[in-house]
């Protein structure tokens, strides 16, 4: 049976047929929306569809069009999603596979193969078509599943099919999908636990670089310490080539504290095995982060951390523009200079003379504080206190002059910038003529501020330059690091 889809409609699909009672994804109104209107109006692909079910996505598609007509953009409540989903969620859980097809164009040979692989598999699979509709270039999902998440973490399968049966899943090529979709039909005459069993079975071999993104350690605090404990222990189970912390090392440039932080990097070198490439935060340099004509700070320790401007990884195919928005500003706010634009752009410019491979590199910058400006929730101390006196806390945490070195990004082809600096994880895209940027940050990786723990995973895969980043979060109902959201690259 096959189904015509949208990509960012994916979590909404994987909660339907998960097994168990999982919690709904969180969803806006439109995109609820649009996925009933999906199955209420398609006619094409859904001429065996029950009737009754398209019946009833008609009804909820009228319903929340009638209840938020000017609100669209609204999040809806878990129980409000829960209900609207129930009678769906209990006709799709009776498929024993599923299969969703995945490209960032319209593929008519994966089109196919999709048709023709549902048509095939009856009443035991699901095949979910890609839109005709041209679809995001970048898809963003919040809360999404196992399964879904196989699609940020594994971007050397694009185009691909994603199959899964309960909690069990596989992302493959489309080289790929013809030979592992006949073993699944046939497991699927059998039963589901024969679908699981071939899924566990096939181990694909990622040819994607990862990359660990934390941020806003703040060693020595009271917590850092037993927080880095958590996240060492849950860092051993995560596979990944290379390392980024970008900035806010030390609570206060202090010797203790960068002690303990050095402990700690040497520990994450040992667990992994990998490089670990730092940039300085304002923490690193001002006393509490803050300096105010010169006094606050404390340069010692940032000098002692030796990081470079420009970091080559050739095996990842990869290129760190490293910054110190850190020092050049008043209180927490940061500042790129232009003469550290300028400094950097030449040692690129020696590096590629050395090696001229290097042009193709993907390009990413690592800064502290944020490009983009924002106007995040009142959690944090300093957030709160500074709107006690009405004042934005962007006025004293900000990057001066982010225009400048926007632009530097966008004259230099650099597509993604990684900070940290507010304590929360962030994905914000900008587009500049045809390019685009995305500027990922990562939160607090030892839950500074009592906010949770948090860490990042870019993964990337250099011989099609696609990429996919996954948002971890600690949840401390579950001790454990859950994905919170995800973003892909779909160009």
């Amino acid at each position: 049976m096959s189904f015509q889809f949208k990509l960012r409609h994916a979590n909404i699909v994987a909660y339907l047929t998960h097994p168990g009672q999982p919690e709904p994804p969180r969803l806006l109104v439109k995109d609820l929306r649009d996925f009933c209107g999906a199955i209420a109006e398609d006619r094409e692909i859904l001429s065996n569809w029950n009737d009754q079910i398209r019946e009833l996505a008609a009804e909820k598609q009228q319903f929340l069009g009638q209840r938020y007509e000017f609100r669209l953009h609204e999040r809806l409540g878990e129980e409000e999603t829960r209900d609207a989903l129930q009678r769906l969620r209990g006709e799709l859980r009776g498929f024993r596979l599923y299969a969703l097809a995945v490209s960032a164009i319209e593929d008519s040979a994966l089109r196919r193969f999709m048709l023709e692989a549902g048509k095939e598999s009856g009443p035991d699979g699901l095949y979910l078509i890609p839109s005709r509709d041209q679809e995001a270039r970048r898809v963003e999902l919040l809360d999404p599943f196992p399964q879904i998440s196989r699609l940020a973490n594994d971007p050397g399968a694009w185009p691909g099919v994603l199959f899964w049966s309960g909690r069990e899943s596989a992302f493959v090529s489309f080289r790929e999908a013809e030979r592992l979709n006949g073993e699944l039909l046939a497991a699927a005459k059998e039963s589901e636990f024969s679908v699981q069993a071939v899924l566990r079975a096939f181990r694909r071999r990622t040819s994607s670089v990862r990359l660990l993104h934390l941020s806003d350690l703040h060693f020595g605090s009271d917590y850092a310490v037993a927080k880095s404990k958590i996240l060492k222990e849950r860092l051993r189970q995560e596979q990944f080539d290379r390392v980024v912390i970008t900035g806010d090392l030390f609570d206060s440039p202090k010797g203790d504290a960068a002690k303990k932080f050095r402990a700690f990097d040497h520990e994450l070198q040992r667990i992994s095995n990998k490089p670990v490439s730092v940039i300085p935060g304002n923490h690193d340099q001002k006393v509490r982060g803050n300096s105010l004509f010169g006094f606050g700070v404390e340069l010692r320790e940032a000098v002692d951390l030796e990081w470079s401007s420009v970091v080559v990884d050739e095996k990842g195919r990869l290129v760190l523009f490293c910054f110190n928005s850190g020092i050049d500003a008043h209180f927490a706010r940061g500042r790129v200079t232009e003469n550290q634009l300028k400094q950097v752009a030449v040692e690129f410019k020696h590096r590629c003379a050395l090696d001229p491979r290097i042009e193709s590199f993907l390009r990413v910058a690592l800064v502290h504080h944020h490009p983009f400006s924002w106007d995040a929730k009142a959690e944090t101390f300093i957030q709160r206190a500074l709107r006690l006196f009405g004042m934005a806390d962007e006025r004293f945490l900000a990057m001066e002059e982010s225009e400048r070195f926007v632009a530097w990004c966008v004259a230099r082809q650099i597509p993604l910038i990684l900070h940290g600096h507010k304590h929360l994880q962030r994905h914000v895209v900008r587009t500049f003529g045809d390019r685009m940027i995305d500027s990922i940050g990562c939160g607090t990786s030892l839950g500074a501020e009592k906010l949770p723990q948090t860490y990042n995973v870019l993964a990337w895969e250099p011989a099609t330059r696609r990429w996919g980043v996954t948002f971890y979060e600690y949840a401390d109902e579950t001790r454990r690091f859950e994905s919170r959201a995800l973003a892909i690259d779909n160009a």
